[in-house]
């Protein structure tokens, strides 16, 4: 066969393709007894979801949708032919939860655990550009599946996590908004209220080869995003995650081993703890962890700890390495004294804690939970190097914990203690100009203006 024909071939099946993937619009103003065509739209989204083939794509059109039963995705495509729902041509799609699990006959055992969205034993599945609110459970369900992109989606007003996620591989989550999380005001009507709602705002648990990105995670009743469980080969970055009522980011191991974690160039104030380390169930693990290059201010706890929560059991090969970690720690915070980064826990090993910027925070810098004679050896024994930080002077504030030991600030050796004058603090622009942060081989000229979203680099997403 020659070239020429062997070329005109391909045209043809790759046109043969494309022309068999169909697109089905539905609308809130449409009817199930039309042909889902853009002139003749769907009114359910779940009959438009049932009549999706691989390659197909399902557009919502703009305006509220109002359910109260889940909307299933069970499908399964390759890597070819993936199913698409999205919002048509940038128009607004909201579906509405509000009476979801209205009934008073709550099941034995419920605990919210749907999704107004849910996604299960699925595969080759993206969601872009739709919102969820008022669930009664979770916004956003992803469960037993791989191949999962949640692109430019929200989630607001839920009882669950906003975008909750269990047994799933090769997950990307970019671009979504999720406030108002974990609100027990939305728990199912005739449901009790709890000590506290389920999960958290994007729960990993857990996840595997995943990347959660450019997400605003904001004004949440518990953590902000947590990777827990036997989470492994994920990466969280680029996220701006601020007030919420826990931690902004939780890596937990919870169960089984959590490894090869990287948490880098995310935007965290104003958040309980800002980021926080913990391996809580007696049967976990941690290791491989890496958090580097964020910009850490204004948590009510510490910038970073290394927490002590559950049965606090062994984690390894920890690396936390030239982040910007600026008045953190405040005075009668519920645990004590917090600061910058808070190595609370003694059950770690190998770890390295070094080039971070820790200026002007509470407490401390650097705190440990070592008698200042025996720090040293404690964590040499340990294999914990703390080194080549820019930090505060010491401020030798000793504080009786409520619920932990003493923390003895220690800033380690070769670091530096200096003003880092950073270049316009009043708006949050952390970028250091006191050039003595080179001795301390700190790069963290990737940090920008701090209060606006609109800094952080937005994925461009295929029409």
């Amino acid at each position: 066969m020659s070239k020429f024909w062997f070329i005109i071939l391909v045209i043809i099946f790759n046109t043969c393709h494309t022309a068999n993937a169909q697109s089905i619009f539905v609308s809130n103003i449409g009817c199930d007894d039309n042909d889902g065509s853009l002139n003749f739209p769907l009114l359910s989204i779940q009959k438009g979801i049932d009549l999706l083939e691989a390659g197909d794509t399902l557009y919502l059109r703009e305006g509220a949708f109002y359910i109260d039963k889940p909307i299933l995705i069970r499908k399964n495509g390759n890597h070819e032919k993936w199913f698409s729902i999205k919002a048509y041509k940038g128009e607004q799609v909201e579906i509405n939860g509000e009476t979801f699990k209205k009934s008073k006959n709550i099941p034995a055992g419920y605990h919210g655990q749907d999704g107004i969205i849910d996604i299960d034993s699925s595969s080759y599945i993206e969601l872009i550009g739709i919102g969820v609110c008022h669930s009664r459970a979770r916004g956003i369900k992803i469960t037993y599946s791989n191949n999962i992109n949640i692109l430019n989606c929200s989630s607001r007003a839920t009882y669950n996590s906003g975008i909750g996620v269990r047994f799933t591989s090769n997950l990307k989550i970019f671009n979504c908004e999720v406030v108002d999380a974990n609100n027990q005001d939305y728990r199912p009507y005739g449901f009790k209220r709890r000590r506290e709602a389920p999960q958290e705002a994007i729960s990993l648990m857990p996840a595997w080869n995943f990347e959660v990105a450019y997400n605003h995670v904001h004004n949440n009743r518990k953590e902000g995003i947590d990777c827990k469980e036997d989470s492994y080969h994920g990466r969280i970055h680029h996220n701006y995650v601020h007030d919420n009522d826990r931690q902004g980011i939780y890596v937990d191991s919870w169960f089984g081993r959590l490894h090869h974690i990287e948490v880098f160039e995310n935007h965290l104030h104003d958040n309980d703890y800002g980021i926080a380390i913990s391996a809580e169930d007696d049967r976990s693990s941690m290791d491989s962890v890496y958090i580097h290059h964020n910009l850490i201010y204004n948590n009510r706890g510490s910038g970073i700890l290394f927490g002590t929560f559950g049965d606090n059991h062994l984690r390894t090969d920890l690396f936390v390495f030239n982040n910007t970690i600026v008045n953190n720690g405040s005075a009668g915070h519920w645990c004590g004294l917090t600061g910058g980064i808070e190595v609370q826990s003694k059950n770690i090993k190998q770890v390295k804690i070094y080039n971070n910027l820790i200026y002007d925070n509470y407490g401390f810098s650097i705190g440990t939970t070592f008698i200042k004679s025996e720090v040293i050896n404690g964590l040499k024994e340990r294999e914990i190097e703390i080194t080549n930080n820019l930090c505060s002077p010491e401020k030798n504030i000793y504080q009786t914990r409520n619920y932990f030991d003493l923390v003895i600030p220690y800033n380690g050796n070769s670091s530096i203690e200096e003003n880092p004058e950073f270049k316009l603090k009043t708006f949050n622009d952390f970028r250091p100009q006191n050039k003595i942060v080179n001795k301390c081989g700190i790069n963290n000229s990737s940090i920008g203006i701090g209060d606006k979203i609109n800094t952080l680099p937005r994925l461009i997403l295929r029409d």
